[in-house]
């Protein structure tokens, strides 16, 4: 993966990239995307529901969280296609909030794992992409959040600007209008 963006100055806490094997031959190619192993890993955590989103180019989904306590660890990975995917550090007790990470992903890239209590998000910048991810606790509809993908105190510098965005995405708040802790 490479990070494509002045906003990954910083690492953010807990933040971590899996790398993939992937095995290849005549017929095409064969890649294990996750394994008990990884959640060894990642003490403490048991990833419980699968989620699989495709979308088309230039499609934004984020920045999305879970308000406590049903604050979602995800190790995502992309199945297919390239994505742009931002990480925002919104925990505020972490030496890396506020923090932004951004990374330009493709099925070649691994897994990554992002924390509970960080805004998630990611454009589409391929014909269409397939994303999955797992999380270690259910989607709890009323206990949704997110920050609006364009923030300007956020400035990220999405790849293609004519972004394609639910309506319920269209309406998330700015950074400042965000009760913390989430």
């Amino acid at each position: 993966m490479s990070e494509k963006s002045a906003h990954s100055k910083a690492p953010i806490a807990g933040l971590q990239i899996f790398p993939f094997e992937t095995h290849s031959d005549a017929r095409g190619s064969f890649t294990e995307i996750y394994n008990r192993q990884i959640s060894q890993l990642l003490p403490g955590i048991d990833f419980i529901q699968d989620n699989l989103i495709k979308s088309n180019w230039g499609s934004v989904r984020g920045l999305h969280f879970q308000h406590k306590p049903f604050d979602q660890n995800k190790l995502l990975t992309v199945v297919y296609g390239e994505i742009y995917d931002v990480v925002v550090d919104l925990r505020q007790t972490s030496p890396t909030y506020l923090n932004i990470n951004t990374l330009q992903m493709t099925e070649k890239s691994g897994a990554v794992f992002i924390p509970a209590g960080c805004a998630h998000g990611f454009q589409t910048i391929s014909g269409i992409s397939i994303v999955c991810y797992k999380t270690d606790k259910y989607f709890e509809r009323n206990s949704q959040g997110g920050v609006i993908y364009s923030d300007p105190s956020l400035a990220i510098d999405w790849p293609i600007k004519e972004a394609k965005l639910s309506s319920a995405d269209l309406l998330l708040s700015t950074l400042s209008e965000i009760d913390f802790p989430i």
